[in-house]
């Protein structure tokens, strides 16, 4: 199971900077994140073994994982099945210059390494100064703190218990282990706090749990006489209650752990975690594939958020050396090279964008606070979804881009008294008018998709004056511009309804005024929705110039109730210049 769980945001950043070594870049320089580079090392080798595969990076880690748990298992044995903590604490102390060594040839290899490249100077930037960034933000929230101890109970249950043993004996190996898991909770628990920080109190915690379990009344005790708790025998009094606990604890971090699985995040109302921004391991590996397929060699992507994995999956670089794109508390991203990807999107000079959302309206929240996120909903148009991933192009497979989105850039809706755009009023809440008759924008979904969409009631409604509304909108025409748009309309009556003229007009700063656009469209016979028409109008003749463009539905005859509803699905300009 946790060989197909969801690659976590740090695996993903660390296999794409081993991947973008392993292709003749440096880490620190072409790719950056605060690991050691020791790190990037046991990424590359499953690379090299296996290929680009997360499955290779996890086997390899448990391999490791295995053999620490085998030397943690030795060393507690030796400490308290014998005296061998006061040769362990004898020896470290008598050598001194080796645990120096032990620090200093690896370092000096591997800044001699940098040095030899001249890239010294960004490997101590960014295990120094980005590093220190990160450890004085505090982004884990305290009700995580709960989750933890939660999700790992029978092993804190048990620890507090070593903790206690500990304290009564003398060994010095006791007093190794209550000082290592101290030493470890001052920077977890005490802010400014990193949340990976948590996973520091692990090894002495488990020490101690296992020193704790081995002086209850459940076996025999093993070279632990100096414990209370350790008799020859145990009564089934004491096996009762330490059963009970125990039960007690996987009672409750089983589930917890369970809910996680199989994509490991945390979401309740105590507290969010999200292990990546994608929602499962096959969905970042189908984002991964439509990406590497769709995209052209030398042409540039941008995953914005936390999913640098999806590069090293697809095989593309990113477009920075930053392998996240989403400045926070707890990510560190030097505010020229964020401007970089601003103006990538801003020019449209990435061929893919893609956002990590449950809908729409959680993408609106995030451009508010994000401008990559505004550009790329406002300026490219959505290709697919593939889970919560939106994949987003600056181009409409014909190598145009969107350079306008009508309906994500809602514009003031106005009331049209005769026939000319100069002959009207604002129409809006403000005004006092009829709420239900004034244009908005909003999502219409087509299938299981969503699509921005101006939304019109047709006019004239049957005993009211012949008005009609629009949405007008001010802006500078690109070349070789086209209006391309769905139109669709939704109706509630029972009985055929009247034809609807959709219209676009362009007026120039002259004031001359043209109708690029009067088509008519027949409502559904019954209530419901009408098959959906495509327009694409050529605008190149207004090419370069300021103009204003009005988008209008009304009726062939009065309606006598307000039961149709008219869509702009998508209305954008799209410039193949």
């Amino acid at each position: 199971m946790w060989l197909q769980a969801t690659i976590e945001r740090d695996e993903g950043a660390f296999a794409y900077v081993a991947w973008t070594w392993l292709r003749g870049g440096l880490p620190y320089v072409d790719a950056a994140t605060y690991a050691g580079p020791v790190v990037y090392v046991v990424y590359a080798i499953p690379m090299v073994l296996i290929g680009n595969t997360i499955l290779g990076i996890r086997l390899l880690n448990d391999i490791l994982f295995l053999l620490s748990i085998i030397v943690v298992y030795r060393l507690g044995s030796r400490w308290w099945g014998r005296s061998a903590g006061v040769a362990v604490a004898a020896s470290l102390a008598r050598r001194l210059g080796l645990l120096v060594g032990v620090a200093a040839v690896p370092a000096a290899a591997v800044g001699g390494y940098y040095a030899a490249l001249g890239s010294l100077g960004a490997l101590i930037d960014i295990q120094v100064r980005t590093a220190g960034y990160v450890a004085a933000s505090h982004y884990m929230p305290p009700s995580m703190y709960l989750v933890l101890l939660a999700e790992g109970a029978p092993v804190w249950l048990l620890a507090g218990w070593g903790v206690l043993t500990a304290r009564r004996q003398k060994a010095p190996g006791s007093s190794i282990a209550l000082a290592w898991l101290a030493l470890m909770l001052i920077p977890t628990v005490l802010p400014p706090s990193f949340g990976h920080y948590y996973l520091q109190i692990g090894p002495p915690a488990s020490l101690l749990a296992g020193m704790g379990a081995s002086t209850l009344p459940l076996w025999k005790s093993h070279g632990v006489a100096s414990s209370p708790s350790a008799r020859p025998s145990a009564t089934t009094e004491h096996r009762a209650v330490v059963f009970a606990l125990v039960i007690a604890s996987c009672a409750l971090s089983g589930p917890l752990q369970a809910f996680q699985y199989p994509n490991l995040n945390f979401d309740t109302p105590v507290a969010l975690w999200h292990y990546a921004d994608s929602v499962s391991y096959q969905e970042q590996n189908a984002l991964a594939r439509y990406l590497a397929s769709h995209t052209r060699p030398g042409e540039t992507i941008l995953v914005h958020g936390w999913s640098s994995e999806i590069y090293w999956l697809a095989g593309i670089p990113a477009p920075t050396k930053d392998v996240w794109s989403l400045p926070s508390p707890e990510i560190y991203i030097p505010p020229e090279r964020y401007q970089q990807i601003v103006d990538l999107v801003r020019l449209g000079g990435a061929r893919y964008g893609v956002l990590f959302a449950n809908s729409w309206e959680d993408l609106f929240e995030q451009e508010v606070r994000d401008p990559v996120t505004a550009y790329l909903v406002q300026d490219y148009s959505q290709e697919a979804r593939i889970g919560n991933a939106w994949v987003l192009s600056n181009s409409d497979g014909t190598g145009r881009t969107v350079r306008f989105n009508f309906a994500l850039e809602f514009a003031s809706a106005r009331l049209l008294m005769g026939q000319t755009l100069n002959s009207s009023v604002p129409f809006d809440r403000s005004t006092g008018a009829n709420l239900t008759l004034v244009p908005r924008s909003q999502f219409l979904s087509i299938g299981k998709t969503p699509f921005p969409s101006i939304v019109q009631v047709p006019l004239p409604l049957a005993g009211s004056p012949p008005n009609r509304t629009f949405v007008d909108y001010h802006l500078t025409m690109p070349r070789n511009a086209t209006l391309k748009f769905t139109a669709v309309l939704a109706s509630t009556a029972l009985s055929p309804m009247p034809p609807v003229t959709f219209e676009v007009v362009v007026r120039t700063l002259d004031g001359m005024t043209a109708a690029v656009l009067q088509a008519s469209v027949d409502p559904p016979p019954t209530a419901g929705s009408s098959g959906p028409m495509y327009f694409e109008i050529p605008l190149g003749a207004f090419g370069g110039q300021s103009v204003d463009v009005a988008f209008a539905t009304y009726a062939s005859q009065p309606i006598a109730m307000a039961n149709l509803t008219a869509y702009w699905v998508s209305p954008q300009i799209l410039s193949a210049g």
